[in-house]
């Protein structure tokens, strides 16, 4: 089956982030969502060392290839929501910086089963055979550098520490079919020509090439930033947020005991949680608390020395909710999360 192809900051009010989200639902799946707002940088294409990148076709235009990019993350459920740079009345959580290193795809070669396979399918069934995958570029150099760290805004001793997510991504495994790789202005010469023929137009092969590239990458990047990043937020943070969305509410799990709680709304509804020792999680819940947390993220550890708090939203808390963390008697960064609750049919309407 892999021979088918296919046709192919902190103060800033939430109230704002409809605006730049389009006013759309995530699309992913939730269950490996982390509860952030990223805002994904122009993708950037670099050579190596000192030189100059040669990309090629289908790396030319970097914002629509940015845009590109931010869709396949969301469709991903990556995370709450992917912005852009131009959304500028999204205020992020994080920030992602996406880099191809030496953007050559190299020449194709002819990947021999598939060309076989094309070949009878072609003979048997003309144009059919255009959908099956029939070259491969094992020569491809480019490598996906990601780095995700801190929204900018943040103090000096945040910015100090860098990255809070690192990753080189070579790309692997890509292959393209004659529907990717054919100038559909020569019909009439395709059809006569075998479908694993030569790399076709390059423009067409490399638009090609670049989705195919896209789809690695979101098939490989966001479950190791899903195993990754919550650990590395809680030690640089001293805290994280687990959505329990299914019992419409939140768990922050900390270091530290919290000072203050803020939720704030799309629609503009804002709270502040008095109180909080109130919203410990009792002693008689804690292992339970600890299974649903472990079974939403990895990297917190056993908690066992940790705070647990839990969070039950009020039913007109919906839309794109964040929510702020301030620990008590630490100088850090207050923690931030955005998570998405479905609106009710009223709101909707």
């Amino acid at each position: 089956m892999r021979h088918l192809g296919t046709f192919r900051g902190l103060s800033c009010l939430p109230a704002l982030i409809l605006a730049g989200c389009g006013g759309t639902e995530p699309a992913g799946d939730s269950s490996r969502e982390l509860p952030f707002v990223v805002r994904l940088n122009e993708v950037r294409l670099l050579g190596v060392g000192d030189a100059e990148p040669a990309p090629s076709p289908g790396f030319t235009n970097t914002a629509d290839l940015t845009r590109r990019m931010a869709e396949r993350l969301r469709k991903a459920g990556a995370f709450t929501w992917v912005s852009l740079e131009e959304d500028r009345n999204v205020a992020p959580d994080l920030e992602l910086q996406v880099a191809f290193i030496e953007p050559d795809f190299g020449a194709g070669q002819v990947e021999w089963v598939g060309a076989l396979f094309s070949t009878v399918t072609w003979l048997l069934a003309g144009h059919l055979s255009w959908v099956i995958n029939n070259r491969e570029y094992p020569n491809a150099r480019a490598i996906i550098r990601v780095d995700l760290r801190p929204a900018p805004g943040e103090t000096e001793a945040e910015a100090a520490q860098g990255d809070w997510f690192y990753d080189n991504l070579p790309l692997k495994g890509l292959s393209t079919n004659f529907y990717e790789r054919a100038d559909m202005r020569y019909w009439a010469l395709n059809i006569l020509v075998p479908p694993w023929w030569d790399d076709g137009d390059a423009e067409t092969s490399g638009e090609s090439l670049v989705d195919r590239a896209l789809e690695y990458f979101v098939d490989n990047e966001p479950d190791k930033i899903y195993l990754a990043l919550p650990g590395t937020y809680f030690r640089n943070r001293y805290s994280f947020l687990v959505n329990d969305a299914e019992r419409e509410q939140v768990y922050i799990v900390t270091k530290q005991m919290l000072e203050e709680v803020r939720i704030r709304c799309d629609s503009g509804r804002k709270r502040v949680l008095g109180e909080l020792e109130l919203a410990l999680v009792p002693d008689e819940e804690v292992e339970e608390a600890r299974r649903i947390i472990g079974s939403k993220v990895s990297g917190l550890g056993d908690l066992a020395d940790d705070f647990i708090y839990r969070v039950r939203f009020d039913e007109a808390e919906r839309g794109y909710v964040r929510i702020t963390a301030r620990l008590k008697g630490v100088s850090i960064t207050s923690g931030q999360w955005t998570i998405y609750r479905s609106r009710s049919a009223q709101d909707r309407e």
